[in-house]
């Protein structure tokens, strides 16, 4: 099995809040990534900014590594998640 990185993307936040705790691939090889943020989120490509608190980014990159989509979930209070399937 070969487990070399094909591609990595980073996501950055302005606090120590901002994680990524789901990754997930569908049968084409796109890659999901789930997670909280707070403030804002910038990606290559995307950007979200938070309602209050923590939010809830889910994204999708082709498996190139190229961001498909960003999206936020919450509101003014703390949102999180822990998995993407």
């Amino acid at each position: 099995m070969n487990s070399a990185f094909r591609w990595e993307v980073s996501l950055v936040g302005p606090s120590d809040q901002d994680e990524v705790d789901g990754i997930a691939t569908d049968a084409q090889g796109n890659l999901y990534a789930s997670g909280k943020f707070e403030v804002t989120l910038e990606t290559p490509g995307g950007r979200v900014q938070s309602e209050g608190g923590a939010d809830i980014m889910v994204a999708r990159y082709f498996r190139s590594g190229e961001l498909d989509w960003i999206e936020r979930f919450g509101s003014t209070g703390e949102d999180n998640i822990f998995d993407v399937a």
